[in-house]
């Protein structure tokens, strides 16, 4: 009896498996085929894991490079997020380097956002560049001040590390090889070689490579 429970436990985890993998890959190519369909342009070697949410503009310029990788759902990554998500709206830019990486993350462009090279972008982050509503309470009364919200672009450089539930603020510019720590809320400018973190994010202390 053990070695039959044994063998239908194997079989059930072998199946679950497979499907698993057939799903993971009809989503890659449902992804593949919506990005075709919303005109953008996408490198060689593009990893799509599991369902991601995109809602892309036709009249708005999205490149991604070679490379670039992307986990969403529950099961793929630490955080309990759902889903990566690409919102890029109308005339707004989207350009994601090669080899850029990032789990359940949310990407909100309605202006200009960058990703340098080698970047990766811990799970459970939302870039966004946009307040969304006005600051002004009596703008907020008509359609919830959209018309007046403020934008402003962002830019992360090259071989940035951006660790979990990050959030990246509009008209950021964070510099190559900069590190932000999980949980960070970044509102200003972070320059090359340092460690920020914290809510507002501030200096940690600088980097030191290996050759120094």
């Amino acid at each position: 009896m053990k070695i039959l429970f044994l063998f239908l436990a194997i079989t059930i985890k072998c199946i679950k498996k497979i499907l698993f993998n057939l799903y993971t890959l009809f989503n890659s190519a449902y992804t593949r085929g919506v990005l075709i369909l919303k005109g953008v342009n996408f490198g060689n070697s593009l990893h799509l894991n599991g369902h991601i949410i995109l809602s892309i503009n036709r009249n708005s310029k999205v490149k991604i490079g070679n490379g670039f990788v992307c986990y969403s759902g529950i099961h793929r990554g630490i955080s309990q997020d759902s889903y990566s998500k690409i919102s890029v709206s109308e005339d707004a830019s989207l350009y994601i380097d090669d080899n850029v990486g990032i789990t359940n993350t949310s990407i909100q462009c309605t202006n200009r956002i960058f990703i340098g090279k080698n970047s990766l972008i811990g799970a459970g982050c939302l870039i966004m560049d946009s307040n969304f509503h006005a600051l002004d309470y009596n703008a907020r009364r008509i359609n919830h001040g959209v018309a007046m919200a403020k934008s402003s672009p962002i830019h992360i450089g090259n071989d940035v590390f951006i660790g979990a539930k990050t959030i990246i603020c509009k008209g950021v510019n964070i510099g190559d090889r900069a590190i932000i720590a999980a949980g960070s809320v970044v509102v200003k400018n972070v320059p090359d070689d340092e460690v920020w973190g914290g809510n507002p994010a501030m200096f940690i202390r600088r980097m030191v490579s290996k050759s120094q």
